[in-house]
């Protein structure tokens, strides 16, 4: 496969109409966005500019005010790709608007060269109304590459490195393997629920090795985003005394893990135990207590509600893959920071099914046709996922891959379990479902 192989995919009639038909949709998206402004999260977007500008001046990825006192959890809250992302468009444009832009130009990429993949692993042309219907009913990917936020940039990084790794996989040339490590270290520095993950890429380097799979050489590709990760810890070590990856797991730890594990959202009890450990950590003399009070404070509640966590968990793993994200599209329509507290559990408890049928009439029904569709094309989605999974035809090394990286990211996630953080393994949910829709007309598909 070389680049006269993606020239004559481009050219094919069919896939020109699909880009035009993915160029549409995100044009669309990204007029609402210049119309109605509504492209900030209030707290990750302001965070990320934040970053942007104290790179600028400061040259520090504080994801804090300057000009306010210092808090040493916003210090090492985001790792820093997205902020040189931004910073690096701002020496063509200060608008925010040109992020939107090059976001919406990397989520036509993407989408293209997932089909582009599939196309080269069937060996044949690929079904476009899959992806289609797909995109349809994921509006997640439309709106997240009109925000500002490293969800797009996210995604293309660990696409590249599924990308690489199958060139790898075909070719066996040490360059792709190497590409395939880097973008995982590109992915590491983009968000901080990455940080664990070249600890597995190890294990499998381990594996493939004792297979022949890779030479010593290719081995040692797989300490670059070992690397990264210790000289961020090291970094965030020097400036704040802890060494660690990311404050952002002090937050998921307490205000997800702990709280869920006690009760549900809007749970009084449940807020005032979360708040109570907020409380004491503040108190602490330094970042390092107040990390160390929160992690074994949240742990302590977590073992005392051991069944309701595990509960919660295998929940949230269902809700990663199904969630319909009604938030994102109330976020990117509606308000950037819409919040609803009385959910239809709420009315519920309160009247009963009654409750519930009440909640519902005050939704548009058209709404809430589009949001079954939604969660109907998710369920079918993660079957087709488990297909590919068992799909044998298909070489073992990329599936365990594929197979890596999403239940990683769903195990790390899945306490939240909505549909932004599918966002990142998306493309290979796609992928799967074309497969498995092209594998029913043709069994013997081999990968390399």
């Amino acid at each position: 496969m070389d680049s006269g192989h993606l020239k004559m995919f481009l050219r094919k009639p069919e896939v020109i109409r699909l880009a035009i038909f993915i160029a549409l949709l995100h044009a669309l998206f990204f007029l609402f966005a210049l119309n109605s402004n509504n492209i900030y999260l209030s707290v990750d977007s302001r965070e990320y500019l934040h970053q942007v500008e104290n790179l600028k001046h400061h040259f520090s990825w504080y994801a804090g005010d300057w000009n306010k006192p210092h808090e040493d959890f916003l210090e090492t809250r985001r790792p820093p790709a997205y902020a040189f992302f931004i910073a690096f468009l701002r020496l063509f444009s200060a608008s925010d608007f040109l992020v939107l832009f090059v976001q919406n130009i990397l989520s036509i990429i993407n989408l293209l060269l997932t089909c582009f993949l599939v196309s080269v692993i069937m060996r044949k042309q690929i079904i476009n109304y899959v992806f289609v219907i797909a995109l349809l009913l994921f509006p997640t990917q439309l709106i997240y590459a009109n925000m500002i936020m490293a969800d797009v940039l996210f995604q293309t990084f660990l696409l590249l490195a599924v990308f690489f790794f199958y060139r790898f996989s075909v070719e066996r040339k040490t360059i792709f393997f190497f590409n395939f490590n880097l973008m995982i270290a590109f992915a590491v520095l983009t968000k901080p629920v990455m940080y664990l993950f070249p600890i597995l890429i190890l294990v499998l380097c381990l594996l493939w090795y004792s297979k022949k799979m890779l030479q010593l050489k290719d081995v040692f590709f797989v300490t670059l985003p070992v690397l990264v990760v210790l000289a961020l810890c090291f970094y965030n070590y020097r400036m704040t005394g802890l060494f660690h990856y990311s404050s952002v797991n002090q937050k998921f730890l307490s205000e997800y893990g702990a709280y869920l594990s006690v009760g549900e959202r809007g749970d009084a009890d449940a807020q005032f135990k979360i708040d109570s450990i907020l409380s004491k950590a503040n108190k602490m003399p330094d970042f390092k207590s107040y990390s160390v009070f929160i992690n074994e404070a949240s742990n302590d509640l977590i073992k005392q509600n051991l069944g309701r966590f595990l509960w919660m968990q295998s929940k949230g793993m269902v809700q990663f893959f199904v969630d319909h994200g009604r938030w994102d599209l109330y976020a990117f329509f509606v308000n950037p920071d819409h919040t609803q507290l009385q959910g239809w559990k709420y009315f519920y408890q309160k009247d009963g099914l009654a409750g519930v049928w009440f909640y519902l009439k005050g939704f548009n029904v058209l709404l809430i046709g589009y949001l079954v569709l939604i969660t109907l094309m998710n369920v079918w989605l993660l079957f087709a996922l488990l297909r590919f999974f068992l799909n044998t035809t298909v070489n073992y090394n990329f599936r365990l891959l594929i197979a890596c990286l999403v239940f990683y990211q769903v195990a790390l996630t899945s306490v939240v379990g909505c549909s932004r953080y599918r966002m990142a393994i998306y493309p290979f949910l796609l992928m799967s479902a074309a497969i498995v829709v092209n594998s029913k007309e043709k069994k013997n598909v081999l990968l390399g």
